[in-house]
Order: C-alpha cells, then sequence, then structure tokens
C-alpha cells in the first residue's frame, strides 16, 4: 500500500472517530437537560398546591371571623332583650293599680278632674292654658284629650325648682314633650298635678281605665322624668 493511501485512510478515520465524539456529547447534554427538566418539573404542582393550601387557610379564618361575628350578634341581642325586660320591671313597679266594683267608681276616684272652658296663656302647639296666680303660689292648667295637667309654681324663684325659669315656662316644656309622646289614654279621667316648689317637688299622674285606676308618684324637680314612666308604660302594653 503506498504512503498516501495510509494517510488517507488515517485521515478519514480521525474524521470519523470526530463526528462520533460529538454525537455523544450531544446526546450527554441532552440527557443533562432532560435530567434538569425531570428535576424542575415536581416544582410547579408543588406552587400549586401551596396556593390551594393558603386559600384554603383564607377561607377558614373568613369562616371563623364570620362565626364570631354571629356570636358577637347574638350577644347583642341578648344584652337588648335583658335590658328593655329590666325596664319593663322597674316602670310596671312603679305603677300602682287600683280595682274599683266597677267603672264609676273608677272614674269618682279620680278627683278634681275639671274641662278647662277659659283660657289666657298660649302654651304652643294649639294647646291654651288658664293661669292665675296668688298668695305666693302661681298656678297654670290646661286639657290634652281626657287629661287635665295643673301646675303649681312658687312666684318667688328662691323657693322654685331650678330646672325651669317659672310656672309658665314648665307648662310650655310639658306642652312640647307631649307632642311627640304618648301618655296612657283614660277611658274618661286622668289627672297630672304638679309642685314646683324646691321644697318638696312632685309629680302625681292618675288615670282611669274601666274599673281600674293607675297612679305614677315621683318626687322630682323635672316632671319629664314622671311622665317619661308613664309613656314607657303605655309602650309596653
Amino acid at each position: 500500500m503506498s504512503k498516501k493511501n495510509v494517510v488517507a485512510i488515517t485521515v478519514l478515520l480521525t474524521l470519523i472517530l470526530g463526528a462520533c465524539q460529538n454525537d455523544n456529547h450531544h446526546d450527554a447534554d441532552d440527557d443533562i437537560e432532560q435530567s434538569k427538566t425531570e428535576e424542575v418539573e415536581p416544582d410547579t404542582p408543588t406552587d400549586e398546591t401551596s396556593v390551594a393550601a393558603d386559600e384554603s387557610d383564607e377561607e377558614s379564618g373568613d369562616q371563623e371571623d364570620t362565626d364570631e361575628d354571629s356570636g358577637d350578634q347574638e350577644d347583642t341581642d341578648e344584652d337588648v332583650d335583658t335590658s328593655d325586660h329590666e325596664t319593663d320591671v322597674r316602670v310596671s313597679e312603679l305603677v300602682e293599680e287600683e280595682n274599683y266594683n266597677n267603672e264609676e267608681e273608677a272614674i269618682e276616684a279620680i278627683e278634681d278632674y275639671r274641662i278647662i272652658e277659659q283660657t289666657n296663656v298660649d302654651l304652643g302647639y294649639g294647646i291654651e292654658g288658664s293661669a292665675d296666680a296668688g298668695t305666693g303660689h302661681y298656678h297654670v292648667s290646661w286639657n290634652e284629650g281626657n287629661w287635665l295637667i295643673a301646675i303649681d309654681f312658687p312666684l318667688d324663684p328662691q323657693f322654685a325648682v331650678e330646672t325651669y325659669e317659672d310656672g309658665e315656662s314648665m307648662a310650655k316644656a310639658i306642652v312640647e314633650y307631649l307632642e311627640d309622646h304618648i301618655l296612657p289614654p283614660p277611658d274618661q279621667r286622668g289627672v297630672i298635678r304638679i309642685s314646683g316648689f324646691k321644697d318638696h317637688p312632685e309629680t302625681t299622674i292618675r288615670w282611669q281605665q274601666g274599673s281600674n285606676v293607675y297612679e305614677i308618684e315621683q318626687e322630682t324637680a323635672d316632671p319629664l322624668e314622671a311622665l317619661q314612666i308613664a309613656v314607657d308604660y303605655q309602650n309596653n302594653q
């Protein structure tokens, strides 16, 4: 064999071996890439699982908050019911009830009731009253429905309750109060008597319904406090 042929064969073999090595190198790289891909792929479901777990925790937290809110609302409702019951009990204890044999006797038990026919003082809201003064007293009276309301107030301010300037201002305050507060309606007669003397301030409320007479008596410088008891009693009926 000539030298030229040997050289040619050697070169050819060198080229073939180089190509094989490159193919093996590429295959190895592909295997490495495939291995890396397989190692990374499991991370994706792990992230999805983590997100799902977080959402589940949030939903659980929201449910717990809802349950707590519901519990708080139930506690509030119970507190309101308890407060209303206590108010009802207190009001009923402040109202005395007298039973008579018949309605006529109950009506007669409401003494000093009268209808005011001659008026000389405007108390507001379309209410007219009768006022007079003498021997240190200022008297003002008026009717509202079947009620007679009568105030005895001192002419000298040093003897008067500090809540009101004079008898007329007290009367106007009561008229204004009764514009949006409802007293128990007497069947025939009801009398409210008020003393504005600071040594013995007092409000007495008596009214007749059927054969029963109801009474509220409060030693207070503000007659609106006693009237509020009567209003609450009416609202609880």
